[in-house]
């Protein structure tokens, strides 16, 4: 279905003060604007906002397809609270309905440009904000939206993140991974993310966190190339598993011991969980991080690597895996060496965890999602690439996002 630039029929502009309905107006000369809505307050602030699409054209040259909150502020200063509105906006509709990488804001703040570029240097995974004043508005150029875009793109980087992506917005091609990660705990089945060093591990990690917080699912996350965690003993590991759920559930911090006999660590450690587990109303995922770090053979430790410490650790976890219980943990594990579930024997004792989850080397970017990643980010920074020369990055780089970012 063609989209054109307009305003939909039943669009209600008794919803927005005079200045708001003329920039609406001219928003319509380039979008179709889908819907009125009734102001957003935060503390004793109200933000007018409306969605709209964009037309055909704009489609090709934005690359988006989903509908555009554009939030007012109708007041003389900016306020980081302001881009809090957008958080209440996504929780309104649906997640597939409106665009959360691209954002537009107009303010009667003189320096709103300064004031955003700022904010987005300091925070550097925030996604793009296009910032107007009420005054562009007056001013009849017909370049006025497209220019606003090159404008504050040229000031960022982004191909410049090295560290794990903590936010959706710029993470590309692992969304697939996520969901399975969590429909395997859904169906009470452990998993296994493995891969080459920067190759999006941790960024799909913080992916499943997030999917899992939209399910209502809960997670734990332990970082096991942490001195806190592989320089612990087997007992002391279990207890900080304990600690930090704990944590989770917002309870009182307690000193937790269980105990130093393998038998007595083992059923405090199921008393304990099992307990936690019945206030968290809700099974768990437990992901490991970095896991060769408490592996055998490839351990940062000693007492992991040649020691009896993998061993006691994971029959104990695996044995509250299968207890039958109202609620119950799975494991998602991530690293770049499943050696731990591919020995047989540990210190020649059958192995707990051999073949105890499925592995799954992360894919390297398929050329599709190689050109959505570079096209993307390009296009906002005011750089384009022709598509034999995105073809011809993949092919030197093999898909790897990482050096994507570095050599671009």
């Amino acid at each position: 279905m063609v989209t054109r630039p307009g305003i939909n029929g039943n669009f209600d502009f008794s919803l927005y003060s005079y200045a708001t309905s003329r920039v609406i107006e001219r928003f319509s000369e380039y979008f179709y604007v889908t819907r009125s809505n009734k102001p957003i307050s935060i503390n004793n602030s109200k933000y007018e906002f409306i969605l709209m699409r964009t037309s055909d054209d704009l489609a090709l040259s934005l690359n988006v397809e989903r509908e555009i909150a554009v939030v007012f502020a109708d007041y003389e200063t900016f306020e980081a609270r302001t881009l809090s509105t957008y958080d209440y906006i996504y929780q309104i509709f649906d997640d597939n309905r409106v665009e959360k990488s691209l954002r537009f804001l107009v303010s009667r703040d003189q320096n709103i440009k300064d004031s955003i570029s700022l904010y987005c240097s300091q925070e550097p995974e925030y996604p793009v904000v296009i910032p107007f004043k009420y005054d562009d508005f007056e001013i009849i150029n017909k370049d006025v939206i497209s220019s606003a875009i090159r404008r504050n793109y040229l000031t960022r980087d982004l191909f410049g993140h090295q560290s794990p992506l903590k936010q959706e917005y710029f993470f590309f091609g692992r969304n697939n991974l996520a969901t399975e990660v969590i429909d395997e705990h859904k169906s009470g089945q452990n998993s296994g993310l493995f891969g080459l060093r920067k190759s999006g591990k941790t960024s799909t990690i913080y992916a499943i966190q997030r999917r899992a917080r939209t399910l209502g699912a809960k997670t734990l996350f332990i970082d096991c190339q942490d001195p806190a965690v592989y320089g612990k003993k087997y007992s002391e590991l279990l207890e900080y598993i304990v600690r930090e759920l704990r944590n989770e559930l917002s309870l009182k911090k307690i000193n937790v011991s269980l105990g130093e006999k393998e038998d007595e660590v083992s059923e405090k450690f199921r008393e304990a969980m099992a307990s936690l587990l019945g206030q968290l109303r809700s099974d768990l995922l437990i992901i490991f991080d970095e896991i060769e770090n408490i592996s055998p053979k490839t351990a940062a430790s000693e007492h992991w690597r040649s020691g009896n410490d993998a061993l006691l650790f994971w029959h104990i976890l695996r044995s509250f895996f299968q207890k039958p219980s109202k609620y119950k943990i799975t494991f998602c594990f991530v690293g770049t060496n499943p050696n731990l579930f591919e020995e047989p024997k540990i210190n020649d004792i059958d192995n707990p965890v051999y073949l105890f989850a499925p592995k799954t080397f992360i894919p390297m970017l398929s050329i599709e999602d190689t050109k959505k990643m570079i096209k993307r980010l390009s296009y906002f920074m005011g750089l384009i690439f022709d598509d034999k020369v995105i073809t011809n990055i993949h092919s030197m780089f093999g898909g790897h996002p990482f050096f994507y970012t570095t050599t671009l």
